[in-house]
């Protein structure tokens, strides 16, 4: 395909899918699921539906029900699926890593003296699943001036 903006012709490649799937290898196949990927945007209700469906499996994880986290992550996804949401286990966790480091950077812009207070836009579902985590609200700190 050609198109002309400011008098400059730019070409645009499309990939030739098969439209039978019998004709599809692994390869083809595995084009054509780049090709239909859409880029997934987090609204609010998307993102809260996120967090209950996290809370409902995070104890099948602790309890060792789920082996690993990626499970975890295609499980949600799945689930999120269902609900109309198409999301890949990657962006789920991803999501996960963003909001959680979102979290630890308030929590810890707020505890230093002298600075306006932040807000998580998710702050109380985040503090119930992650407020006991040590690497967000750690037992003990090491300073100059012993331990706190």
């Amino acid at each position: 395909m050609c198109c002309t903006t400011d008098n400059k012709n730019i070409l645009i490649t499309w990939h030739d899918i098969p439209s039978n799937a019998n004709e599809l290898n692994n390869e083809d196949m595995n084009r054509k699921e780049d090709v239909y990927r859409e880029a997934f945007s987090w609204t609010d209700t998307n993102t809260k539906l996120f967090l209950s469906l996290y809370k409902e499996n995070i104890d099948l994880f602790v309890q060792r029900k789920i082996k690993t986290k990626k499970i975890l992550w295609q499980k949600i996804s799945e689930k999120m699926k269902i609900q109309g949401y198409n999301v890949s286990a990657i962006q789920v966790e991803n999501k996960y890593k963003s909001l959680e480091r979102s979290y630890k950077n308030v929590i810890t812009h707020n505890k230093k003296s002298g600075r306006n207070r932040l807000n998580c836009p998710y702050e109380t579902e985040l503090a119930e699943l992650l407020g006991g985590k040590h690497n967000i609200k750690p037992l003990l700190l090491s300073g100059n001036k012993g331990i706190i």
